[in-house]
């Protein structure tokens, strides 16, 4: 009965359907006599449509090459115009350190809950390119590179450079890409996710699987060194493999492959020190403890750029995709076959993976913890886009259009918004006072703050610290306990708040209206003065924000 009902629900669907993805035009026997012929630029548009999507289908390194320019050029673009921002500050001064092993031993206190590998890079990349913005996230544009590439390269063999391609820049228009350029973890998660699943392929279809296992061990361990999240790849690989044992009818298991997917994932233990410290120092108060809010929050933040219509279309294509994965082997042939289909499916479900691992162990997540699923999203609209659409040239290259389309509009936004960040921040710095300690409780604006401003500037900014009174106030001390864990790095003193209340006679705040400083001064009854003609700061809050708020400056004396 539930078989029957199926066909009848698609047979509706097609109907529905039946003129946007026919083979050919609508019968015209069929048409009522009264209504209106097709116009005689149809067919031409309908030709001109197919030679240009088999242009694009015969010509795929083209396309990809095309894709690479693009990219570089977004990513080198966004990472000239956008200023460092705290998490990458934090890299940037473990890797001055200047050698593994004083990484390594900072790591151990718990002054970056991350492992060594995004500062090995970074510290590369200082030495070899020099310490700007470009320069500095040069590595990690490059891996982002290489995960957007495998991401074509698997869709590619399915769905044809057409619905690759459009894979492709639906990934640029969400907020994964705004991680792609910054010198962290992240985009090292995206690229070695990415190629671990590419390489596992390659480990059943090309002639060199022994070569293609190396690669996929080697990817896998880098993802764990690059993030502990990076766990996370394992689990579509097992499930991939699992699907392709029951499901080819195979006799014997590819002990090859659980042998290589054990020693990736041994370079767990590699890192435990590493981990016990991360998690004892920040997990007590940490911004990003597991709730349950986590898991809606994580499928729309890393979408939620596309709006509100997009995002409709977004959920329906992963519905289309979903539903096309359960009724495989009944009535329709998968696009993909059923072992990448739970590649896939298990890409998806990383948010619930990452949730189960905080829960369980580390105590801490945030959506770019488990960034690869916005792959899985992406081969899904693809995947989806081409069976709703393949069999209409013309709707293909709308479909292709559209995408484009809005990736080259998201890039131009983010370019808009950076600068517009950039421009703030500079504007601020030149109204600061000329003279006087600058105190700046708020974590995140500190380090860039220091950074940018002049020398007569940076000199004078100090961070007041009280860690019980931040507790009480901000509910979390993540962010300070990054400085605290290795304070001898920074160039911003860390003075304690009551030598900075007892002993410096006239100090300047500079800080959102409800930061805890001001609201422990309230208390002591030394409320500060706001400052009046202070610029709008509205943009300090942008994503990745450089302040927990709009940033004023305030007088105490």
């Amino acid at each position: 009965m539930g078989f029957k009902s199926n066909i009848l629900q698609m047979s509706a669907i097609r109907k529905y359907m039946r003129p946007f993805i026919s083979d050919s035009a609508p019968d015209q026997r069929t048409m009522p006599v009264s209504g209106r012929a097709d116009s005689p630029h149809s067919p031409g548009v309908r030709r001109r449509a197919q030679s240009l999507e088999t242009a694009i289908n015969r010509r795929p390194r083209l396309v990809m090459f095309a894709l690479a320019i693009f990219f570089l050029l977004a990513a080198y673009t966004l990472a000239c115009v956008r200023p460092f921002w705290f998490d990458e500050f934090i890299t940037i001064y473990i890797a001055k350190q200047g050698s593994l092993r004083a990484i390594w031993n900072l790591l151990s206190n718990g002054a970056d809950p991350n492992p060594p590998l995004s500062h090995l890079l970074v510290l590369a990349s200082i030495r070899f390119l020099g310490s700007s913005e470009p320069a500095i996230r040069t590595p990690f544009i490059f891996a982002s590179l290489i995960g957007i590439l495998c991401l074509f390269e698997f869709l590619r063999k399915y769905v044809g450079a057409t619905y690759a391609a459009a894979g492709v820049c639906f990934y640029i228009t969400t907020h994964a890409f705004d991680y792609a350029f910054e010198a962290r973890s992240y985009a090292l998660l995206l690229c070695f996710s990415m190629l671990s699943l590419i390489a596992w392929r390659w480990s059943i279809e090309s002639r060199h699987p022994t070569a293609a296992l190396l690669l996929m061990t080697a990817s896998l361990g880098l993802s764990i060194s690059s993030n502990y999240y990076g766990v996370l790849a394992l689990f579509p690989i097992a499930a991939g493999e699992l699907t392709y044992f029951f499901g080819s009818g195979r006799r014997s298991i590819r002990w090859q492959v659980w042998l290589s997917l054990a020693i990736a994932s041994a370079s767990l233990f590699l890192y435990l020190p590493l981990i016990n410290a991360s998690v004892a120092r920040f997990a007590p108060f940490a911004w990003n403890k597991p709730t349950l809010d986590f898991l809606p929050f994580t499928y729309t933040f890393m979408l939620d750029s596309v709006g509100w219509l997009a995002a409709m279309a977004v959920y329906g294509a992963l519905l289309v995709f979903l539903y096309e994965w359960t009724q495989m082997g009944r009535h329709i042939h998968g696009v993909l076959p059923r072992h990448e289909f739970a590649v896939v499916a298990m890409l998806l479900a990383y948010p619930f993976l990452g949730y189960s691992i905080a829960v369980l162990r580390s105590g801490m997540i945030s959506a770019r913890f488990v960034i690869p699923f916005v792959f899985g999203v992406s081969i899904a609209v693809a995947v989806s886009g081409y069976r709703l659409f393949r069999r209409n040239p013309v709707t293909s290259m709308l479909f292709l259009l559209c995408c484009v389309g809005w990736c080259v509009v998201r890039v131009g936004i983010a370019v808009s918004d950076y600068h517009e960040q950039r421009s703030v921040l500079r504007r601020m710095i030149d109204q600061l006072p000329n003279s006087g300690t600058l105190a700046v409780p708020d974590s995140l604006l500190v380090l860039p703050l220091h950074y940018y401003s002049p020398p007569q500037v940076a000199s004078r900014i100090v961070f007041p610290m009280d860690i019980l009174q931040i507790r009480n106030y901000k509910r979390e001390d993540s962010s300070e306990q990054n400085l605290i864990a290795a304070s001898q790095i920074y160039p911003v003193p860390l003075v304690p708040l009551q030598e900075l209340l007892w002993k410096s006679p006239d100090f300047y705040i500079v800080a959102p209206p409800e930061n805890w400083l001001l609201r422990v001064m309230n208390d002591y009854k030394r409320p500060a003065e706001e400052l009046p003609k202070q610029v709008n700061n509205h943009s300090l809050r942008r994503f990745f924000s450089l302040s927990f708020g709009d940033c004023l400056i305030y007088r105490e004396h």
